[in-house]
């Protein structure tokens, strides 16, 4: 009876001994899988900056919110922001309430081609987000755009317009040759 105590007793030090180098090398694991996703992160975040840094990038979007209305999805919607070194090209259908300066007879939406006003880039780093500011002018009136870039291309757009209530479009940037422009 005394050796089954024992071996039992001995038998329940094993296991936990065991259990304690499982969740030894679990946190080790869980660690190493950190630091990867770091690194792997850090990297895709290089390779946005570079690609922003380039000059020659495409904001596609996949969906449009405009104030006081619901999510447009784009799928069946052309629109694009194209930034062609010093060049942008912007035709953004637009979604919304127009206040002044243009109106739906014509092209409703948000359209710019030629070197803006002000082409502005910004780094947070802590974040791995880049922010593009874009200003440019049309005929009628002003527009502010912002994109929010996440390292892998994820981006969200706000434009602040003169005559229009803002909309935002969330969608993706690549390079233009991925686009077939180049």
């Amino acid at each position: 009876m005394k050796k089954y105590l024992i071996i039992l007793i001995i038998s329940c030090f094993s296991v936990q001994l065991g259990i304690a180098q499982t969740q030894e090398e679990k946190k080790l694991e869980k660690e190493e899988s950190k630091k990867q996703k770091q690194i792997q992160g850090d990297q895709q975040f290089a390779n946005m900056k570079a690609l922003i840094k380039s000059g020659n990038y495409i904001f596609e979007a996949n969906r449009a919110t405009a104030v006081g209305a619901g999510g447009i999805s784009m799928a069946t919607n052309p629109n694009k922001i194209l930034v062609d070194n010093e060049e942008v090209d912007i035709d953004m259908p637009y979604f919304g309430v127009i206040r002044a300066g243009g109106g739906y007879n014509g092209n409703p939406g948000i359209t710019f081609k030629g070197i803006p006003e002000k082409y502005e880039v910004s780094y947070v780093e802590k974040k791995r987000q880049i922010i593009v500011r874009i200003i440019f002018a049309s005929s009628t009136e002003t527009h502010n755009a912002k994109l929010t870039i996440g390292k892998q291309g994820q981006t969200n757009v706000l434009i602040i317009s003169s005559g229009r209530n803002n909309i935002t479009y969330s969608g993706q940037v690549t390079t233009i040759k991925q686009k077939g422009f180049h």
